[in-house]
């Protein structure tokens, strides 16, 4: 199960917060399927971002299974990417990549 409770994300430049969506709140069970959609700039990138945690969340917080996976280690135990760039995976082979 994957939680959202009142997340912000967006970026801090300069010790300037900027918001890019707020008060996030939703629960997906297993087997669901959750699309998120926007038009160009509305925060879609920046949303799976955080919660890959390439960037961190300006408020809220992202449960996995009722726990809180702030070690990158873990969570990608959990959570699986694919990336479209196909630039991003030139230097790896297939098991390399699933490994």
């Amino acid at each position: 199960m994957l939680e959202f409770k009142n997340i912000q994300t967006g970026y801090t430049l300069k010790g300037n917060k900027t918001i890019v969506s707020k008060e996030i709140n939703t629960l997906a069970q297993a087997g669901d399927f959750i699309a998120v959609l926007g038009p160009n700039g509305s925060g879609k990138s920046t949303l799976f971002k955080s919660i890959l945690r390439n960037i961190p969340f300006l408020g809220g917080s992202c449960l996995l299974n009722g726990e809180e996976l702030s070690n990158k280690k873990a969570l990608a135990q959990q959570i699986a990417v694919v990336y479209t760039d196909k630039a991003f995976y030139s230097d790896i082979n297939v098991e390399e990549f699933i490994a």
